[in-house]
């Protein structure tokens, strides 16, 4: 096996290792991104859904019966207070005038019987002797007293599922966000060995440099930094130089055109074209990303397959390659001051509006004219920068 053979079996082996690692790390942040839709997390958010509607009717049944307990009470001290009193006597007289009619009205509609005894029992109380009302009244309490118990307990018991809940949902959101870390760090780990593999000796560097130029400027600074006496300005291509403008006999002109105008058109015909601008479409700020295709349709069907194998839905890839069209005819000052994002993932990477929902992140590389770009939602992205 020749050297260059070997070199790209083990610069394969890193790759095929690479890429778990991104499966791996996509995998996790779909997980947490789809955490509520989950089956089991679903139907524990669902209950505790339906556990939140159903808290405050039991706060309300508390509360009716500490009502009905205070009702009575207070019907007791009528009772007790119009022996003596001519005014809580009448205000008796009244309460069992009210109660004959709802006695009556009752009667006469279809209402349970349940209800019927309340009343009444409630009319014993307010008009049997004082200590056989009394002990229909300890009755009553005891009674409701038993019932705001049930639902008390029922309260404290809802209560403490819905807590439960959602810690789970915290603590299962927490541990998907702390994996995230340790898998993109794996991933910055990795990239650091493909590195040091690429800068190991001068005959992988020429490898990488023929073979893999993504790196290139990576992998010179670490070979530099490791054998800082070794002159490598024969492996690195110097910058194209741009021919000089030819001197033209000076001629009258019957029309002379605005100097801008004569600048502008005696650069665009004697400069090429600069070369056509690469696309890698990327999940990862340390996976080089796939190249798409040059032509439009192709590069539409391609873009669309592996959003859809990402499950990134919703974007519509024609308008990610009209906005990537604008940025490649922008100028170089132009790119340079896009917005950047500040954190440490993806720092100086470039942040493309695409619709109110979507972004794309950019990493330009102006020299060999490749840009690198990330799809991410909206949402997602400032989450995450």
């Amino acid at each position: 096996m020749s050297a260059s053979e070997l070199f790209a079996s083990q610069w394969q082996a890193l790759q095929l290792q690479r890429q778990k690692l991104v499966q791996e790390a996509g995998q996790l942040k779909r997980s947490l991104y789809s955490l509520s839709s989950e089956p089991d997390m679903q139907q524990l958010l669902e209950e505790k859904d339906q556990l939140k509607k159903i808290i405050p009717e039991l706060k309300n049944s508390i509360s009716l019966c500490q009502g009905f307990i205070d009702g009575h009470r207070n019907k007791l001290a009528y009772r007790r207070k119009a022996l003596t009193d001519k005014r809580a006597k009448r205000k008796l007289d009244t309460l069992i005038k009210e109660n004959c009619e709802k006695i009556a009205n009752l009667e006469e509609g279809q209402f349970s019987n349940s209800a019927l005894e309340d009343v009444k029992l409630e009319m014993r109380l307010l008009q049997a002797p004082l200590e056989e009302a009394e002990e229909i009244c300890s009755k009553f309490i005891a009674r409701e007293r038993q019932l705001q118990e049930v639902a008390q307990q029922m309260l404290g018991h809802a209560l403490d599922r819905v807590a439960t809940i959602e810690e789970h949902y915290r603590d299962t959101k927490k541990c998907l966000k702390e994996a995230i870390v340790a898998a993109q760090q794996q991933l910055q780990n990795h990239h650091l060995e493909e590195i040091s593999w690429a800068a190991r000796d001068r005959q992988r560097l020429e490898w990488m440099l023929e073979n893999q130029p993504t790196f290139k400027h990576e992998v010179i600074r670490r070979y530099r930094a490791r054998f800082p006496q070794d002159d490598i300005s024969d492996l690195i291509l110097p910058p194209p130089v741009s021919a000089p403008n030819p001197k033209k006999a000076k001629k009258k002109k019957r029309h002379a055109k605005p100097a801008n105008q004569e600048s502008e058109s005696t650069s665009a015909s004697l400069s090429q074209s600069p070369p056509t601008w690469k696309f890698h479409l990327t999940f990862s700020e340390n996976d080089p990303g796939r190249e798409l295709p040059q032509a439009k349709n192709d590069f539409l069907r391609v873009l669309q397959s592996a959003l859809n194998n990402n499950n990134y839905h919703g974007i519509k890839v024609k308008l990610v390659y009209k906005k990537l069209m604008l940025v490649c005819g922008m100028s170089i000052q132009e790119r340079q001051t896009m917005k950047e994002i500040k954190k440490i993932e993806l720092a100086g990477w470039k942040i493309l509006k695409v619709t109110t929902r979507d972004r794309l992140f950019l990493s330009i590389n102006e020299e060999q004219r490749i840009i690198r770009f990330l799809p991410c939602k909206r949402k997602e992205s400032y989450n995450q920068h």
